[in-house]
């Protein structure tokens, strides 16, 4: 029944108009949509999964029950272990390994409910304590904040001035989304 009751009160729960912080994150991908697998400490290219990683955040937004979210976001995380296990050998999956290929791929997502998509999960889920530690759910708080907080200092390979240019002419490509 609390799903049936959810699931008909999504629209109403949901925010359909971006908040702040949603905004502020959606801006920083567009900003670093240029940025590369090197960047992030990635050493392999693995295009072929981003436009899979890409679709399952698309699901992850569209999914109208808490979690049915973390369902989607931990098959996500299960395939990029999968991933680097394939192209790295590591079996381990690390938080070092997972952060960067999923600050990485969810960047490339642009997703612009991402703080939204938290917080209702945080309020609607079933079992609200075991949430707060479920450690894809830490994870994917992680990743938001570490998206904000993005800067040269924390990108391989590149330059204080390569970050600011980059950032300027993909500013300037997006201008019109960014205000």
């Amino acid at each position: 029944i609390q799903d049936y009751v959810l699931m008909n009160l999504y629209h109403k729960l949901f925010p359909f108009k971006a908040e702040k912080e949603d905004v502020e994150i959606y801006h920083k991908c567009l900003q670093l949509s240029w940025i590369k697998f090197n960047h992030v400490g990635l050493l392999v290219n693995v295009d072929y999964f981003v436009s899979f990683a890409i679709n399952l955040m698309k699901q992850f937004h569209l999914a109208k029950l808490p979690e049915q979210k973390m369902e989607i976001f931990s098959k996500l995380i299960k395939n990029i272990l999968i991933t680097l296990n394939l192209h790295l050998g590591k079996i381990d999956g690390s938080i070092d390994d997972v952060l960067p290929f999923l600050v990485f791929v969810i960047i490339k997502s642009k997703p612009k409910f991402l703080s939204s998509n938290i917080n209702f999960i945080q309020l609607y889920h079933k079992k609200p304590k075991l949430i707060e530690v479920n450690s894809d759910f830490v994870l994917l708080k992680l990743v938001k904040d570490h998206i904000r907080n993005l800067s040269h200092i924390n990108l391989k390979n590149i330059t204080e001035e390569e970050y600011s240019e980059n950032c300027k002419k993909t500013v300037e490509h997006y201008k019109e989304v960014l205000q």
